[in-house]
């Protein structure tokens, strides 16, 4: 434990690092915004810890509101380096440290999991804004959170087994996985320019092509004798996915149960009766294979609040002052 005068040594270090404003000549150098323990954090770290925030602020915000959001994010900002300052004097106190081979062993895997050769994992990183330096980095701070949540955290999740099941059962039951749908057409064309009379000759053909389907009649039989578009394999479309055909088009098709007729659509090209077929989830991954994946998920979200919870701690027992 640290003596008073210990104490008063290092906030006198810590103020000297700012110069007095009413001093003759006073230019500001710097400024000390926290101290945390035995370490400073100077307001340039703040700044340029809040600079990507800032720049994600819609630019519509103007005046009080945005001041407002701009010390919202300054503020954790502060917070963020307040915990940064207390995990490396954790890091410090149990020797902790990052590897060259650790360090390379984790990049090479990063690139393998994307598909990337140096050049291309260079490249995403330039897109990005990113040095290889920073990246380095910003990886070695990971690894280093990644071992002293494996030290001092993973012990204090109290997720059970059990838990864990439940968690991945119900996330399973509210899963929404996009799909593709494989469907038929009736196609009833009208001319570009067609006078009103045509358009609506047309929607009556459609209707009444739907109405015998509904009652029974095969699509399937129907397409090749009533639709305009015989010859396209029977009216097959295959599968689609969203975004890839008409608006009402897609609606409608999207809309309807496999094995369903949607009512007639209209389209640039006409009058159109869909038939859907099938559909398949855009995830065709085992069924084991998302479970597992949810369950990291879950163990992920556990570990993040322990890690949370850890921290806290740590700044209650610390000396953590934050100055004006």
């Amino acid at each position: 434990m640290r003596t008073w005068w210990a104490w008063a040594v290092l906030l006198s270090a810590a103020d000297a690092l700012a110069v007095e404003t009413t001093a003759p000549g006073y230019r500001e150098v710097e400024r000390v915004v926290a101290v945390v323990n035995e370490d400073v954090i100077l307001q340039s770290e703040v700044e340029e810890r809040l600079l990507p925030a800032l720049n994600t602020l819609p630019a519509s915000l103007k005046g009080a509101e945005r001041q407002a959001r701009v010390e919202h994010l300054r503020h954790d900002a502060l917070e963020d380096l307040v915990a940064d300052k207390l995990l490396q004097q954790q890091i410090d106190e149990l020797h902790l440290e990052v590897t060259t081979e650790e360090l390379e062993r984790a990049i090479k895997e990063v690139k393998a999991q994307n598909g990337l050769d140096d050049t291309q994992f260079r490249q995403a990183l330039a897109q990005q804004g990113m040095t290889m330096a920073v990246y380095r980095d910003n990886l070695r701070k990971q690894l280093l959170k990644a071992k002293i949540i494996n030290i001092k955290v993973r012990n204090r999740v109290t997720a059970t087994e059990r838990d864990l099941q439940a968690g991945v059962a119900r996330r399973m039951k509210t899963r929404k996985v996009d799909y593709k749908v494989h469907a038929r057409h009736a196609a009833f064309l009208v001319p570009e320019g067609a006078p009103p009379d045509q358009v609506e000759a047309a929607r009556q053909r459609a209707l009444a092509f739907h109405g015998k389907v509904v009652a029974g009649a095969s699509f399937d039989a129907l397409v090749k004798t009533e639709s305009d578009e015989p010859s396209r394999g029977g009216g097959d479309l295959g599968f689609f996915k969203r975004g890839e055909m008409n608006r009402a088009f897609e609606d409608a098709a999207f809309s309807t149960p496999p094995g369903g007729t949607a009512a007639p659509v209209r389209s640039p090209l006409g009058w159109h009766v869909i038939h859907v077929v099938e559909r398949k989830s855009l995830d065709e991954r085992p069924r084991d294979e998302v479970e597992r994946e949810m369950r990291e998920q879950l163990m992920g979200e556990e570990l993040e609040r322990a890690f949370k919870r850890y921290v806290s701690e740590l700044r209650n027992q610390a000396h953590v002052e934050v100055r004006p």
